[in-house]
């Protein structure tokens, strides 16, 4: 999909022709992932996955679709959870091939910095670095199923 249109669009195929209006709206409110989120997250995993092992010259793995499976997951885990509890939609981070075959989730803006790395090895915790610019600074490793509440308050921040 390339805007929020035709994701609607495609959303209001799959209705029954006599939906209501209420139907309708309530069918585009429970869409738990951004159509935008998945479009960057695909192409994102295109690029990567188009990166032949050694493209850095530092002998790096190629990529693999698990870990990419992982990231996709991740995000919309965190997109869901960010909308639920905070009615706030989830800023698109950058989406980077990391060290080792794992990938960078980044987000920078004037308000805090915070890096997420999901390795290649599913057994690894992932690892993650906050700095919100001025009071607090936070880094540790977290199991990549269990969404950390932590990064909630961090991207609520905008």
């Amino acid at each position: 999909m390339s805007s929020i249109k035709e994701a609607i669009i495609s959303l209001l195929e799959t209705l029954p022709a006599e939906a209501s209006l209420d139907e309708i709206l309530a069918a585009i409110a429970n869409q738990e992932v951004d159509p935008i989120l998945r479009e960057k997250i695909d192409a994102a995993e295109e690029s990567i996955m188009a990166l032949p092992a050694d493209f850095d010259g530092e002998g790096s793995i190629a990529y693999d679709t698990a870990t990419l499976n992982r990231v996709r997951s991740f995000l919309e885990n965190l997109a869901s959870l960010l909308l639920h509890r905070y009615q706030s939609v989830l800023v698109i981070p950058d989406i980077l091939p990391g060290p080792e075959g794992s990938v960078d989730l980044h987000w920078e803006n004037e308000n805090f910095e915070l890096l997420i790395n999901i390795p290649a090895d599913s057994s690894t915790p992932a690892t993650y670095y906050g700095d919100d610019f001025g009071n607090n600074t936070s880094e540790g490793t977290f199991e990549v199923d269990q969404v950390d509440q932590g990064f909630l308050a961090w991207l609520k921040k905008k």
